[in-house]
């Protein structure tokens, strides 16, 4: 084999060779032969220790070098796989030159073939085997070398996504892998080559994907660094890894100092501290190689990139270290006039010079000193003190500036300061007059010409005002002596004429009269007395009344990618172009001067013609086309002239074309010219007939040519686009070789920007096709499909503006964000795939929040998004501090939002959103105020007070705003001692400004302190208000005050309150509101509703309707808190998700393993994460109480109860066979059929028994597992939501017990619970169901257990619950009640015993007292007299009432929320107790005539009371079923109410204090007023209309009907109305019609689930402020008025036409309020073992609305209840209607349709009032 190869070597790759013995095969048989020889050697080096390099593997190492010679096809020639597979082989590891051979031809290959060919598994393989060798720390340098360019290379050519999941893992892999090396290798130096290969790989991916993933770059990189930095140098000539290593360093600080941040502090202190000292490095290392080459060779100069890396080092230098301030003198010399001692290695080494001072080529160091100069100048980014210095530094060195181009770089650091804001011609700072004197010296010098001509240019641009007409004379006669030629000459000219006022007759260059426009005329014939083909513009804006400046400078495309992203997301601004652009005010030419030039041009064609005096005609005749030339005649001549030219004569003369003439012909040696005929393209750009045939076989470089022209000149690019035929040749290109998908997908990626937006997406759908094809062929797979997507896809992005979709790359969006139509939905995804990027995530925000034309209305969802997701913009690098910066980037986007402008129209909110804008911002800022901070601030006066007096300089860009905002100042301070704080052209803001308080100290004299108070204003009690509320200004109020403090006995004693008062009701509101003002700017800490009440009072006091509109919205934003998720909690939920899952079968129960396992793993969350182990834990107990209620289902099932009853049949069988026994013939056969029955009978037993005991298991698990959530939520920090999340579980768990309080098991759970040290205010609201219980008569196992739960409840909280038990001492066995406070008492605690008894007497004493109160017969008692109060008829009470002996100012009011304290707190410090109450009562409507007494509680309120003589126990069952649903939703949007029983026959309940009866609202107390009345007064009143729907209630339906739908058009809803008047302003009452709505849609769909009814109108209550509902009368609850009332109700809940009437613009079934019920019916879903439970611990409560006529069974609830129960099943399953389960969408559409149904309203009873 070897033989024959050598024989025929290279012949191998020929074609003739190739047909007889394929390549493949060859390569294939080589690979296999030297693999076999390989491994065989391993014995031998096993037994003998001996390497030998066999023939066949070097063989086959010559063949792959021959191969290389060609590119390499993957499919033919695998050497990845081969190379692999010879490198895992142990002796060759062991073989540094093996391995070192095979590494460097894994290089060699790579090069010659297409990665991205190659098969994914191989290239992953090989990635893994990289990283997996470059870990060894014994691996040789030159090795890892090469491993390290083949790492590169696959990052260049293949797609990440091949070899790792994300750009994090990717940069995970690199940097954890040389970390780890780090930590294995302890050798304190690197070696070159190592050093090489680390910083090759860190340089490509930090530039490429640093941004991605920069958080991780910052954290870890510095590690590596450090071995790195003595390859920092400046020098281009020693290798390519110094190269890389200033990249790499210039890539991290950029990453690391982000100029425009908003929501991120960019860095961390200890990332800071890494930046600042790999930034004093990078420096010093950079300048000390500059010098020493500087030294040592006189041709040595730094490049330009590197000029601009130490620029933007010095900047972020300044920036990490401020307080590190340069020398404020512009002297090098000390005091004593000595030379200071500079390092020449600083910035002030620079600015002095000392850097290259001492060196042989000095002038070359300064040079290279100047350009980091003037590139820091560039920036923008210095303060205006240090770029006067650098400025007066230079021009005092100005006469040293020997060189040429040490002169020219001087010119062009001028040139960049003469735009600044700086103090020109303030002490040594050279003035505009010198520097212009400095610049024509320079002009007569040709050589010093161009950079003259420039920095005149500046000059005239920026500065012209300041430039004397004797400057603009001697500028024109030492221009006119200089030729035209010059590019930076034709510029000056042109500024000259577009910037200044010139003279239209003064003289330029001759002395000839040539009239009027003398100037203008001269000026021409200078330009063409030495024709310039680039002059033409400059003549052409000659000829124009209005000259602008026409040679703008070419875009500069900067080839950093890592730059170009930080750009593109806003983090990194370049510096901006500040020159001045001249606007032309009219189009119009001076037709005197177009016949002057077109004579010129004819006479200089004529005279001799040549190429720049012909390109001057033709440019001047297409923008003059009524002037003629004529051409024909001259293009011959021209043909002629240019056959002896040379093309670097013709090349730069041609490219002044605009268009290409069409008849000029070139010759054929410059046609020939690539150059040339490139640019004769460019010029027929515009031709829609130009040929390119001839450039097909040259494709690639056109189009090359091309995209480098437009980066130059953008206006190539837009004809190239527009050009069809250009079109179809870019098309041609890409789709070239058809079979190559990823070749056309590089050209497509790489020129798509070229193509017009269909001929783009025309492409790519051709590329997809083509890619799916090849797929289908299997020539490619899924990844190659996935990539070919993801590419094209991305370049749709860059290149069509606002395209959208969900499936794109989310990087490329971000970086694209502003070419992105975002939605919500793709926002979400975007967002959330981005969360390890947050600066990618923040562009995103920034483009969303920055559009307010046509994204605002996403505005308010994006915010939300962030704030609920914090990882968005929230990175590892980020601290605390970034929540300042999002909080003022929202603030000014809020403030610059489309919202702003459209709702702001009212002067006073503006005024108010302002102040809270600043008050907001101040206490942002309060702490910390970063340079940065105050360009976040879109209240100008702040921001220019903050640049002033709080950061202590203003850049140069703000200084005009600060110059005006000084003036508006004064202003201020004029109209302040003119009027004082009574006027409104005095603005209140300015008294949180130290400017105004500099000015006032300056302008406040004693006359006019004098002078203002004869006119009352005192000025000394406007400071001292100052000084009080606003103690930040109070530095600035002392030194005024010490001024005068001699003045008058009020100054002497400054601080003291107004020694005057407000004499008038005008005067007292402008106090107030100046007091107001001043507390709001106050930057503090509010207090809740503390600003929301400033903010009211201010409104009012302009004016008083805003009383009427509700402006404080009452939600607050929760704080996040971050949650841990472990791999423990994903099990359990996948555990628990399968076990749930289930089939309906009674066998699936949860395993006892299971739950054993389940309870350990939940056991082992520690405090730290409570949160994570109660989620395990409700999760579980769902679960269990899943398994019990369908286990319990399946006890009702049709197929049990047959069970049962066969139970009972086989056992009368069996009785009657044995009684038949003695008289059968048959005994045998009956024998056989006794054995049979009896064990038919057994197996049924055995069935019945096995299904009762895992019912009683499961009973047993979710009563453990409710314990366990239990105690784990009595770990919770927050009381109240620990006491909601009980109230889920203790109701289903109560009504668990009673049904299963037999079963021993759930009797020691209960018994271990009882033990336990849980708290006691988890069982708080189940007070009533405990007692109900405990002071039963049955005997329960479960009493006693219940008993110590109650026991615990009256020592930790005994004003809470004895009302509750004190109430069963008026029952029959109330003996039970008083013996079980006795045992209380006799427990042996350390609890204050004796204090509890005083408690309970005291409470006992009351007790008997509101009883006898609410009995009080207030019309039948003598004793209770009537009177007259105001106008109202009110009841006095009776003097001798028990209510008036007791000592009630030590009790709570029992009506009152009370809040819940310490446990075994007996104290009431904490509570509302009686403090007075009013001598007299009134009387509410009703049956039994209720009281209503208002009390005066301790905290000073009065408090309304109602006690009835009534049954108010249910009402108290029902108002905790309420509660406990207001649990379940997200806010409680049910209003309750307390109800306190005080026996069976009467109770205490709370007021709904600011609601009105719907019927009262709508038609008035007597049916006769009300909106109807007002807003309908000529429509018949409610109480005709219910009038003649009672005549009707007999008749048949179809009259009922008829007279229903008669009245419906007669009697019209209003409530509308209500709305409009009470909430005239637009939002808020939209926002009023949103709580209205949602307030209906919960009343109605849970009014419908517990199956409330009676609602009639007097039933219902009505919050006119809030616009919500209140239920009262609960006694029909669980349908009772459907099968009790006389007329039974038809519909399911109160939806009638006026309750509608205010959202039927919104639509009913289709509208919102169908979507707010289904979203209430699903939360009702989800909770519906929770509702359940609750409804089945109510109805065994003794419940007379529930109980059966004869009651048989003590221990089970009533078949009453039971029905109730199982009717509130079927709505929870949506069965209710049917056999057919409804979802929630149809089930609430449906009950709409019947709520709203004609028929069904008709059948109402008239009382209920169904026409309202």
């Amino acid at each position: 084999m070897v033989q024959l190869y050598n024989k025929f070597d290279e012949n191998i790759l020929e074609e003739d060779f190739t047909n007889i013995y394929p390549l493949y095969d060859l390569t294939t048989h080589i690979f296999r032969l030297a693999k076999k020889e390989v491994e065989e050697n391993q014995e031998k080096f096993d037994k003998h220790d001996t390497k030998i390099r066999t023939s066949l593997f070097q063989l086959s190492l010559k063949h792959l070098k021959i191969c290389c010679k060609k590119p390499i096809d993957h499919n033919t020639i695998r050497y990845i796989s081969y190379i692999l597979t010879i490198l895992d082989i142990q002796w060759v590891q062991l073989d540094k030159g093996m391995e070192m051979e095979l590494s460097k031809f894994l290089v060699i290959c790579s090069a010659a073939s297409q990665l991205h060919w190659a098969e994914h598994l191989h290239v992953k393989t090989l990635w893994e085997f990289i990283w997996r060798r470059v870990e060894d720390p014994r691996i040789d340098d030159l090795i890892l070398k090469n491993y390290v360019e083949m790492a590169v290379e696959i990052l260049k050519h293949v797609d990440f996504v091949v070899f790792e999941d994300s750009v994090i893992g990717l940069v995970k892999t690199v940097m954890g892998t040389f970390k780890k090396t780090v930590e294995l290798d302890h050798k304190t130096v690197w070696s070159h080559k190592k050093k090489y290969s680390v910083v090759y790989i860190l340089s490509y991916i930090v530039r490429r994907w640093g941004l991605e993933a920069r958080d991780y770059i910052l954290q870890n990189i510095f590690d590596l660094t450090d071995y790195m930095l003595s390859l920092i140098s400046v020098e281009l000539t020693t290798g390519e890894s110094k190269i890389c290593m200033m990249h790499l360093v210039d890539d991290i600080i950029k990453l690391a100092m982000i100029d425009t941040v908003k929501s991120h502090r960019t860095i961390s202190q200890k990332t800071e501290e890494n930046v600042r000292n790999l930034v004093k490095t990078g420096i010093v290392e950079s300048l000390k190689s500059a010098s020493k080459n500087f030294q040592m060779s006189a041709t040595f100069s730094i490049s330009d990139e590197y000029i601009g890396y130490l620029a933007r080092w010095f900047l972020v230098e300044r920036r990490l270290d401020p307080q590190e301030s340069l020398d404020d003198s512009f002297d090098s010399t000390g005091s004593g006039g000595k030379k200071k001692e500079l390092n020449e290695f600083s910035l002030e080494g620079l600015i002095h010079l000392s850097f290259g001072a001492n060196s042989l080529h000095k002038f070359r160091a300064w040079n290279g000193a100047i350009q980091i100069l003037n590139e820091m100048l560039k920036s923008q980014k210095l303060d205006s003190h240090l770029s006067e210095k650098i400025l007066t530094v230079q021009w005092e060195r100005r006469k040293s500036f020997q060189s040429e181009t040490l002169r020219a770089t001087f010119c062009q650091l001028l040139a960049t300061v003469i735009p600044l804001d700086l103090r020109f011609g303030y002490r040594k700072i050279p003035s505009i007059d010198s520097i212009l004197k400095y610049t024509l010296s320079l002009m007569p010098n040709l050589t010093s010409l161009p950079n003259a001509a420039f920095l005149m240019e500046s000059i005239l641009r920026y500065r012209s005002q300041m430039v004397p007409k004797g400057g603009l004379q001697l500028t024109w006669d030492t221009v006119s002596r200089t030729s035209p030629g010059s590019l930076e000459v034709l510029r000056l000219i042109s500024a000259l004429i577009s910037f200044t006022e010139f003279d239209e007759n003064s003289r330029f260059a001759n002395d000839e009269s040539v009239g009027s426009w003398s100037l203008r005329k001269d000026i021409i014939e200078w330009l063409l007395a030495d024709p310039c083909a680039n002059s033409h513009r400059l003549l052409y804006e000659l000829c124009q009344f209005h000259p602008v400046f026409c040679y703008e400078n070419e875009t500069v495309s900067n080839e950093d990618v890592l730059l170009q992203s930080l750009c593109h997301c806003k983090l990194m601004s370049l510096p901006k172009n500040t020159a001045q652009k001249s606007q032309r005010p009219i189009e119009k030419h001076i037709q005197e001067i177009v016949n002057y030039v077109h004579d010129k041009l004819k006479s200089l064609l004529a005279s001799e013609i040549n190429l720049p005096s012909f390109v001057l005609s033709y440019e001047f005749s297409m923008k003059f086309p009524d002037v003629s030339f004529d051409f024909k005649r001259h293009y011959e001549q021209l043909y002629h002239i240019l056959e002896d030219s040379e093309e670097s004569d013709v090349l730069p003369v041609i490219q002044h074309f605009t268009e290409w003439p069409r008849p000029f012909k070139l010759p054929q040696k410059l046609v020939a010219s690539q150059d040339v005929s490139m640019t004769v393209l460019h010029k027929n750009l515009h031709d829609q007939l130009l040929d390119l045939s001839g450039f097909q076989e040259k494709a690639e470089e056109v189009i090359e040519n091309i995209v480098e022209s437009s980066k130059k000149s953008p206006g190539i690019l837009e004809k190239a686009r527009k050009l069809m035929v250009f079109n179809g040749f870019v098309k041609n290109f890409i789709m070239e070789n058809s079979g190559d998908p990823y070749q056309m997908t590089k050209r497509f990626e790489k020129y798509a920007f070229l193509l017009a937006h269909h001929n783009l997406l025309n492409v790519r759908e051709m590329i997809i096709k083509r890619a799916l094809k090849s797929l289908e062929d299997e020539a490619i797979g899924e990844p190659d499909m996935f990539i070919f997507e993801k590419l094209t896809s991305s370049a749709l992005i860059r290149n069509i503006p606002k395209i959208s979709g969900y499936h794109f790359d989310p990087t490329t969006v971000a970086l694209n964000a502003d070419h992105f139509a975002f939605d919500e939905r793709n926002l979400k995804i975007y967002l959330k795939a981005l969360k390890k990027s947050p600066f990618l995530a923040q562009n995103i925000v920034r483009s969303v929040l920055g559009n307010s034309e046509n994204m605002w209305h996403l505005h308010g969802k994006l915010l939300k998004m962030v704030v609920k997701n914090e990882s968005l913009l929230t990175a590892t690098e980020s601290v605390e501090l970034g929540l300042k910066h999002r909080l003022i980037s929202m603030l000014q986007a809020l403030t610059t939002s489309e919202f702003c402008r459209k709702t702001l129209q009212n002067t006073i909110l503006k005024m108010i959103f302002k102040l809270t804008f600043r008050s907001v911002f101040l206490l942002v800022i309060r702490e910390d105020c970063t340079p940065d901070i105050p360009s976040y601030c879109s209240d100008l006066k702040l921001r220019n007070d903050l640049l002033r007096h709080r950061i202590g300089s203003v850049p140069s860009k703000n200084m005009k705003d600060f110059r005006s905002f000084e003036e508006n100042m004064s202003y201020s301070v004029e109209n302040f001692l003119k009027y004082g704080i009574e006027s409104s052209s005095v603005d209140y803001l300015n008294f949180g400004l130290v400017e105004f308080y500099k000015q006032l100290n300056e302008n406040l004299t004693e006359e006019a302190i004098k002078a203002n108070e004869q006119r009352n204003i005192f000025i000394v009690d406007i400071l001292s208000a100052v000084w009080h509320e606003l103690p930040s200004m109070r530095p600035q109020i002392r030194p005024i005050v010490a001024r005068f403090h001699h003045l008058s006995p009020p100054w002497t004693r400054f601080p003291q309150p107004p020694h005057t008062s407000a004499t008038d009701e005008q005067s007292f509101l402008w106090k107030l509101r100046f007091h107001l003002t001043l507390k709001m700017m106050n930057a503090k800490k509010w207090q809740r509703g503390e600003f929301a009440t400033y903010v009211m009072l201010l409104l009012t006091s302009y004016d008083e309707s805003h009383f009427k509109t509700d402006l404080i919205d009452s939600r607050q934003i929760e704080k996040l808190k971050m949650e841990t998720k472990r791999n423990v909690m994903c099990i359990l939920s996948k555990i628990l998700k399968r076990e749930t899952a289930g089939e309906s079968e009674v066998e699936v129960m949860i395993d006892e393993r299971l739950f054993e396992a389940i309870t350990r793993s939940a056991a082992i969350f520690n405090k730290s994460s409570l949160d994570a182990r109660l989620k395990v834990l409700l999760k579980f107990h769902s679960v269990c109480v899943e398994q019990l209620s369908k286990l319990e289902e399946y006890l009702e099932t049709r197929s049990f109860r047959m069970k049962k009853e066969v139970i009972s049949v086989f056992e009368a069988q069996l009785q009657t066979s044995r009684m038949a026994r003695a008289n059968s013939r048959d005994e045998g056969a009956q024998l056989k059929t006794r054995q049979r029955v009896r064990k038919e009978q057994q197996i049924e037993k055995a069935d019945v028994e096995k299904v009762e005991n895992l019912v009683l298991s499961a009973a047993n698990k979710a009563v453990s597992s409710a314990f366990d959530a239990l105690s784990c939520i009595s770990q919770l920090d927050d009381d109240q939501e620990a006491i909601r999340l009980a109230s889920l579980i203790v109701f289903p768990l109560i009504d668990i017990i009673y049904k299963y309080e037999r079963d021993q098991g759930i009797i020691e759970h209960l018994k271990e619970h009882a033990k336990s040290r849980v708290p006691s205010n988890l069982w708080l609201c189940a007070t009533s169901h405990l007692a109900s219980k405990c002071f039963s008569v049955e005997k329960a196992p479960s009493k006693r257990y219940l008993s110590q739960i109650l026991c615990h409840l009256i020592f930790d909280y005994p004003y809470h619950v004895l009302h509750t038990i004190l109430m069963y001492e008026y029952e029959p066995n109330g003996s039970e009640v008083r013996g079980f406070l006795k045992n209380t008492f006799a427990v042996k605690t350390d609890r204050d015993v004796e204090k509890l008894k005083e408690i309970v007497y005291a409470m006992r004493e009351a007790h008997a007292a509101y009883r006898e109160l609410a009995y009080l017969d207030s019309k039948g008692d003598p004793r209770v007299k009537r009177m007259e109060v105001n106008g109202k008829t009110v009841l006095a009470w009776p003097k001798d009432l028990k209510i008036f002996k007791c000592k009630l100012h030590l009790l709570p009011i029992p009506t009152i929320s009370q809040k819940i304290g310490r446990p075994g707190d007996l104290s009431t410090n904490n509570l509302i107790t009686w403090k007075s109450h009013q001598d007299t009562f009134t009387i509410a409507d009703g049956l039994s005539a209720p009281k209503i007494w208002e009390i005066q509680g301790s905290d000073g309120k009065w408090y309304k009371t109602v006690w009835k003589k009534d049954d108010v126990r249910q009402d108290v069952l029902v108002e905790q079923m309420f509660d406990v649903t207001n649990n379940m939703l997200e806010k409680r949007m049910l209003r309750t109410y307390n109800v306190v029983p005080l026996d069976t026959e009467c109770g205490i309940i709370e007021f709904c204090g600011g609601t009105v009866s719907l019927k009262e609202l709508l038609c008035g107390a007597n049916r006769n007023g009300g909106l109807h009345q007002e807003f309908n007064p000529e429509e018949q009143n409610a109480a005709k209309v219910s009038i003649m729907m009672k005549q009707v209630q007999a008749e048949s339906t179809e009259t009922r009907r008829r007279v229903f739908r008669d009245i419906c058009q007669e009697y019209s809803p209003v409530f509308r109305h209500f709305f409009y008047t009470q909430f005239p302003t637009a939002h808020i009452w939209r926002q009023k019609i949103i709580d209205y709505r949602r307030s209906l849609a919960t009343w109605s769909v849970v009014c419908y689930m517990v199956g409330l009814g009676d609602r009639h109108a007097s039933n219902i209550l009505f919050d006119e402020k809030l616009c919500t509902f209140v239920h009262i009368d609960l006694g029909m609850i669980l349908e009772y008025s459907k099968r009790t009332l006389p007329v039974p109700e038809q519909v399911p809940f109160r939806i009638s036409r006026d309750v509608l009437d205010p959202i039927l613009i919104e639509g009913i079934e289709n509208g919102q309020l169908a979507e707010d019920c289904i979203q209430i019916m699903e939360k009702l879903k989800e909770n519906g073992k929770v509702i359940l439970g609750v409804a089945s611990a109510l109805l065994r409560q003794t419940m007379t609305n529930f109980k059966e006529a004869i009651e048989e069974q003590k221990n089970r609830p009533s078949y009453i209840s039971e029905m109730a129960i199982g009717r509130l099943r079927d709505k929870l399953r949506g069965t209710d209607d049917g056999v057919t389960a409804q979802n929630s969408n149809l089930q609430i559409r449906r009950l709409l349709r019947e709520a709203t149904n004609a028929d069904n309203l008709s059948r109402m009873f008239c009382g209920w009032m169904p026409f309202l």
